[in-house]
C-alpha cells in the first residue's frame, strides 16, 4: 500500500484561485445589503425624531425634557434589535456562501489521497508517530532532569567551597 500523497495538479490550484472573485462578490453584496439596512434604519429613526419634535412644538403645554426620549425609547430599541437580527442574518448567509464556495473549490478528490482509501493505515501511521513523539519527549525530559541534577550538585559544591 502506498501512503504517498499526490500533489494537486496545476489545474486544481488554478481552480482555487477562481474562488477569490466569488469571495469578493459575496463580500460586496453583503456590504451593499448591510449599507442599505443601515440607511433604512437611520432614515426611519430620523423620521421618528422629526415627527416627535414637530408634535412637541405644536403642543400647548411645554413637554418635559425627557418627553421625546420616553416616546422614542421603545421604537428605537425595537428597531435596534431588528437591525441587529437582520445584520446577523446577512453575515451568517455570507459566511455560509463563502464556506460553500471554498469547500467546493478546495475539495480534493479522494483518489488524490491514497491514505484516504485505507483509514487503517492512516490511523496506524498516526499512532506510530505519536509513539515516536512520546519517546522523544521522554528522552528530552530525562536529559533535562539530568542536567538540572548536575547543575544543582555543582551549585551545592560551589557553595560548600565558598563557605
Amino acid at each position: 500500500m502506498s501512503t504517498k500523497i499526490h500533489t494537486p495538479s496545476f489545474a486544481g490550484i488554478a481552480d482555487s484561485f477562481n474562488v477569490l472573485p466569488g469571495l469578493a462578490q459575496i463580500y460586496l453584496s453583503s456590504s451593499v445589503r448591510l449599507g442599505e439596512l443601515t440607511v433604512q434604519a437611520a432614515n426611519k429613526t430620523v423620521e421618528d425624531y422629526v415627527s416627535v419634535t414637530n408634535a412637541a412644538t405644536h403642543m400647548s403645554d411645554s413637554p418635559g425634557p425627557f418627553a421625546c426620549q420616553s416616546v422614542l425609547g421603545q421604537p428605537v430599541f425595537e428597531r435596534t434589535l431588528a437591525y441587529f437580527r437582520e445584520s446577523c442574518e446577512i453575515l451568517t448567509q455570507a459566511q455560509a456562501e463563502a464556506a460553500q464556495l471554498c469547500g467546493q473549490a478546495l475539495a480534493m478528490p479522494t483518489d488524490q489521497l491514497s491514505a484516504a482509501q485505507n483509514w487503517g493505515s492512516l490511523m496506524s501511521a498516526c499512532a506510530g508517530g505519536m509513539k515516536k513523539l512520546s519517546a522523544i519527549t521522554e528522552a528530552n525530559v530525562a536529559a533535562a532532569t539530568g542536567a538540572r541534577d548536575r547543575f544543582v550538585a555543582a551549585t551545592g559544591s560551589h557553595q560548600k567551597q565558598a563557605a
